[in-house]
C-alpha cells in the first residue's frame, strides 16, 4: 500500500481532518517464516501474536492518536496510538524519541508545525511590552495537548495530588492527561509508591477507583498479584492449569513499573519520564525562599485542616489560562472586589523567582484579622514579616500561597484541551490550628478562598472562548501587571521551540 493508497481510507474514516502525507507514518508488516507478523519500523523487529491468515503488504498508518491496520481484504482495526508492543521500542540512530518514549512525535500526533508558526512562538520572548503571547491553537488543540504532555508535564515534576489525602493502605488509580497511574500508601510505615497502573501481563488498567487494600493488587484479567511495593507475586497457572511458575520467566522482571515521586509541601509531584533533576536540585531555589520565609521548621509545621480543608473546581479552560490569571494580580479590582478591598492592587508586586517559578507578593496579609482568637503562626516566620503573603506558581502546575499561619496549594490538572480540574487544599501552622476552638476560623478563611477562586472561573472560561477567535492573535501584556504571566508564556514558547528545533534540525 502506498501513501496515496492510505490517506484516503483514513480520510473516510475521519472526514472532518484533513491529513497530509508528512502527518502521517506508515507501518510495513511483512509476513517472515514463522506464522507470526514482525512489524518492521527503522529496523526495530517485534513480535507479534500469531495471525490465522497470513498476508503480505498489511499496512498500518498512524496519525493522532490512533493507528489504523489496513490490509487487502480484511477488516481494519483500531487502536491506541500507546500501544506498547508497536511504539515502545528502542530509539533507532538518529532517531527522534519524546520523553515518555513515543518514536518521532512530532510525525505521530498532527505536525505543530502546521498549527504553530515560529514567529508567532518569537514574539513571545520579545520583552514584555512588546510581547505577544501565544496562539490560540496551544489553548484548543488536541496536537498541542498531547505535545505539551509530552515535553512541558513528562521532563518536569509534576504536581499530581495531595499526599495527605492517601490513607494508609490505600491505592487510588489516577489518570493524568490520559496516563494511567497508581497511587498507593504502605500501611506499614506510611510511604507512598507510584507506579504506571497497568499489569505487566497484557496491560491492563490495574486498579480503578480508590480503595483500601490487603496489601496486594489482584489484575481482573489473569489474576496476576502484585505486592504494594510493585513486586509481581504470583502468576496463576502461568505455565498450565496449576502450573503457576515457568522456567525462564522470572517474576522480577515483571513487577509494576515505578513513576519517580517526591513529596513537598503536602503535594506529591511526579517525574513521569524518569529524566529530571533530582527535586531538591531542580527547585532549589524555590525551596530556600520558601525556608527562609517560612522558617527552618515550617515544612514541619504544616498540617492539613481536618475540617474545611479544600475543594475541586472543574474548569471550562485550557489549564495554561488558569496559570496566567493566577500569576496577575491586574483583575483583582474588577473580579475580586471583596479582596481588594483589604489586598488591593497597588499592595502587590511581581517576583520572578527562578525560570520555573513567579508570582505576586502582597504586603497588607493580616494574620490577626480574627482579632478574638487568631490562628497559630508559623513558628520560624519572620516577624517582620507577617503581613507578607506570596502567591506563586511552580512550573507546570501547582499553584501556592504563603501565610504566616497558613499555606494552600491547588493542582491544576489538564483533562482536554479547554477543560481542567484545579484541586486546593489548605494547611495550617501544628497540631493546635486543628483545635476545635479554631473550627470556626478554618471555616471562614476556607470560605474566603473558595470565593475567590470561583470568582476567577467565569472570566478563565471566558478567555478559553475567545481563543477560539480568529480576531484573537496572542493579546498584548501590561509592562506593569503581566511580567509574571509574560514569563510563564515564555517558558511554553521556548519548550515548544527547543523541540520544534530540534526536530526540525533532525530532518534536515
Amino acid at each position: 500500500m502506498t501513501w496515496d493508497a492510505g490517506l484516503p481510507e483514513l480520510e473516510r474514516m475521519h472526514p472532518t481532518r484533513r491529513f497530509r502525507k508528512k502527518d502521517l507514518l506508515l507501518v510495513q508488516l511483512q509476513t517472515c517464516g514463522s506464522p507470526d507478523y514482525r512489524p518492521s519500523h527503522r529496523g526495530q523487529r517485534i513480535r507479534r501474536r500469531p495471525a490465522s491468515t497470513r498476508q503480505t503488504g498489511c499496512v498500518i498508518i498512524i496519525s493522532e492518536n490512533v493507528a489504523f491496520a489496513l490490509a487487502p481484504g480484511r477488516h481494519r482495526s483500531t487502536f491506541h496510538l500507546c500501544c506498547p508492543d508497536l511504539l515502545h521500542h528502542p530509539a533507532g540512530p538518529g532517531e527522534h524519541r519524546s520523553p515518555l518514549g513515543f518514536p518521532d512525535p512530532i510525525a505521530m500526533t498532527q505536525p505543530i508545525q502546521s498549527l504553530i508558526e515560529p514567529d508567532d512562538l518569537q514574539a513571545v520572548l520579545q520583552p514584555t511590552g512588546e510581547a505577544r503571547g501565544m496562539p490560540n491553537a496551544v489553548y484548543t488543540s488536541e496536537e498541542a495537548y498531547a505535545f505539551e504532555r509530552e515535553y512541558l508535564f513528562a521532563p518536569h515534576w509534576t504536581a499530581i495530588a495531595f499526599a495527605d489525602s492517601l490513607a494508609p493502605g490505600e491505592v487510588r488509580a489516577v489518570d493524568f492527561m490520559g496516563l494511567p497511574i497508581l497511587l498507593c500508601r504502605l500501611k506499614t510505615n506510611g510511604e507512598i509508591r507510584v507506579f504506571h497502573n497497568v499489569c505487566s501481563h497484557r496491560g491492563l488498567r490495574l486498579v480503578s477507583g480508590s480503595r483500601q487494600t490487603n496489601g496486594l493488587l489482584v489484575c481482573p484479567y489473569h489474576s496476576w498479584t502484585y505486592g504494594l511495593g510493585g513486586d509481581l507475586k504470583a502468576t496463576p497457572h502461568i505455565g498450565g492449569v496449576g502450573v503457576h511458575c515457568v522456567d525462564g520467566f522470572h517474576r522480577a522482571d515483571h513487577g509494576l513499573k515505578p513513576i519517580r515521586h517526591h513529596v513537598w509541601l503536602g503535594v506529591l509531584f511526579v517525574n513521569l519520564d524518569g529524566t529530571a533533576p533530582p527535586f531538591e536540585e531542580a527547585v532549589t531555589t524555590v525551596l530556600e525562599r520558601y525556608r527562609n520565609l517560612m522558617g527552618p521548621d515550617g515544612e514541619s509545621q504544616l498540617r492539613r485542616a481536618i475540617t474545611h480543608d479544600g475543594g475541586t473546581m472543574d474548569v471550562r479552560c485550557n489549564w495554561k489560562l488558569a496559570l496566567e490569571n493566577f500569576l496577575e494580580a491586574y483583575h483583582l479590582p474588577f473580579i475580586h472586589p471583596g479582596l481588594n478591598s483589604y489586598s488591593p492592587l497597588n499592595r502587590h508586586y511581581n517576583e520572578i523567582i527562578d525560570d520555573l517559578c513567579a508570582g505576586q507578593v502582597t504586603t497588607t496579609f493580616d494574620p490577626d484579622l480574627d482579632r478574638d482568637d487568631p490562628l497559630p503562626l508559623f513558628n520560624g516566620w519572620d516577624p517582620d514579616r507577617r503581613a507578607t503573603g506570596e502567591y506563586p506558581a511552580l512550573f507546570p502546575n501547582l499553584l501556592l500561597g504563603f501565610q504566616a499561619n497558613h499555606v494552600f496549594g491547588m493542582i491544576v490538572s489538564p483533562v482536554s484541551p479547554d477543560s481542567c480540574r484545579e484541586e486546593f487544599m489548605i494547611f495550617y501552622a501544628g497540631d493546635e490550628a486543628n483545635d476545635d476552638r479554631y473550627l470556626r476560623q478554618r471555616k471562614s478563611n476556607l470560605d474566603a478562598w473558595t470565593a475567590v477562586f470561583n470568582e476567577d472561573i467565569e472570566p478563565c472560561e471566558r478567555m478559553q472562548i475567545g481563543r477560539n477567535s480568529p480576531g484573537y492573535r496572542g493579546g498584548a501584556f501590561s509592562p506593569v501587571h503581566d511580567v509574571c504571566s509574560h514569563h510563564f508564556h515564555q517558558w511554553v514558547a521556548k519548550h515548544y521551540l527547543a523541540v520544534l528545533h530540534d526536530t526540525s534540525a533532525g530532518t534536515a
